[in-house]
């Protein structure tokens, strides 16, 4: 071997080696920022905890995010900027994502915020149909707000909490906002997003009318959701008169936000007005993660997503009569479930 073998072939060991550390950095890294539900994804039958025990789980979730303290601007310890804003909203999606999940669906929960308040004075006199019935839209919102915890009775007065403007969480198999309101309704587009830009806008709708109000409501609504939007909602959204989206966990399975420029092109110009961009919550305070908001977004949606991922799949293709979940399957019985809900729903499945 000649000199000049040696030298290339140390070279290309040297070449080898680094593009190995740089692999090895790059994946790191990226593994350190960003979080992946693939697994679960490829499991559709699990949840993401591995109890035997779904209410414990649930207890116990929910105990970890009303208890959450939602954080004053700041840094964390992985240089991510923390707002007060997005944290308090952030974390009322997750507890409405909760609600989603103990009604059996996917837990997203979604908040839209008028932060110039130029648009919840026109609200005063809105409606909308919830469960049936016909009621004021602002007086449904405070109902939900404070029936998901005690610390929001000072809806009209804290600063925050009054600038909310519109709530919604995912109900695609029970079409309900409360416990006690299930309802044999299945509704495939009933994503959280979905849920509270039609309330919104259909309460809009029973307002004096007003041409430019109608036509073109007030710049600068956010709308807080606390996982990545999927492509349906993603497009919805585009196409809405929201200045801001902002999430609070990615989702790399289901999410657009990620691969906004694989839209339509005419999508993706209808974004050019918009921010799609994950909320400043925090997400490593003092190297543990895990009751940080972004994780507490990741488990809120983990909480269910194997068992109504089950579900959904079944309404798709079918599911054997001796398949765990048959039961999704089948008309629902319960009368009192039809009585409740004020309408003959007879003729539907119940999930």
């Amino acid at each position: 071997m000649t000199v000049s073998n040696i030298q290339i072939l140390v070279v290309l060991i040297v070449v080898i080696i680094l593009a190995l550390v740089l692999t090895l950095y790059f994946t790191q890294k990226k593994e350190k920022y960003i979080f992946s539900y693939d697994q679960i994804y490829n499991q559709p039958k699990k949840n993401l905890f591995s109890t035997n025990n779904p209410d414990a789980d649930y207890t116990a979730l929910k105990s970890r995010v009303d208890g959450y303290v939602p954080l004053q601007d700041g840094v964390d310890t992985d240089k991510n900027v923390i707002k007060y804003a997005d944290e308090i909203y952030m974390k009322i999606c997750c507890q409405l994502a909760l609600r989603s999940a103990k009604l059996e669906n996917f837990g997203i929960g979604c908040v839209i915020v008028d932060p110039l308040n130029s648009l919840k004075p026109k609200l005063k006199n809105a409606t909308v149909v919830i469960q049936g019935k016909t009621v004021n839209y602002l007086v449904f919102i405070k109902t939900l707000l404070q029936s998901l915890s005690p610390e929001y009775i000072n809806y009209e007065t804290d600063p925050y909490l009054n600038k909310i403007v519109g709530l919604g969480l995912n109900q695609i198999f029970n079409f309900g906002f409360f416990e006690n309101q299930k309802t044999p309704h299945v509704r495939s587009d009933r994503h959280g997003e979905m849920v509270s830009m039609d309330l919104l806008e259909d309460a809009i709708s029973t307002t004096p009318y007003e041409k430019e109000f109608q036509i073109r409501m007030p710049e600068g609504l956010k709308l807080y959701t606390q996982l990545e939007s999927c492509p349906m909602c993603m497009s919805r959204l585009a196409s809405s008169s929201i200045s801001e989206v902002l999430h609070g966990a990615p989702d790399n399975g289901g999410g657009m936000v990620h691969k906004l420029c694989s839209l339509p092109p005419i999508f993706i110009g209808l974004t050019n007005t918009q921010k799609f961009t994950p909320a400043s919550v925090s997400g490593n305070i003092n190297g543990n993660k895990q009751n940080t908001l972004i994780q507490l977004c990741m488990d809120c949606f983990g909480l269910t997503v194997g068992t109504v991922g089950t579900k959904q799949n079944n309404r798709v293709f079918g599911c054997p009569e001796n398949c765990p979940d048959y039961k999704y399957c089948l008309p629902a019985a319960d009368p009192d479930i039809f009585t409740r809900s004020g309408y003959d729903l007879s003729g539907f499945t119940r999930y």
